[in-house]
């Protein structure tokens, strides 16, 4: 039987509001369902996003 995962990324970014000009806090919530193959893929794909947003908070 083929073994199913489920992955979810869970991104917080602050936004900038055109209307009242202040920052705001949004959450972003992806939900993956992928087989095997995909989830070293995956993980790969999160590390990366979280080494690019930790180098943008630096700066």
């Amino acid at each position: 039987m083929e073994e199913k995962w489920v992955c979810s990324v869970q991104i917080w970014k602050e936004v900038f509001d055109r209307f009242d000009r202040e920052a705001k806090k949004i959450e972003i919530n992806e939900i993956y369902s992928i087989d095997e193959d995909a989830k070293e893929t995956l993980q790969e794909k999160i590390k990366r996003m979280l080494v690019t947003e930790a180098s943008q908070q630096e700066m």
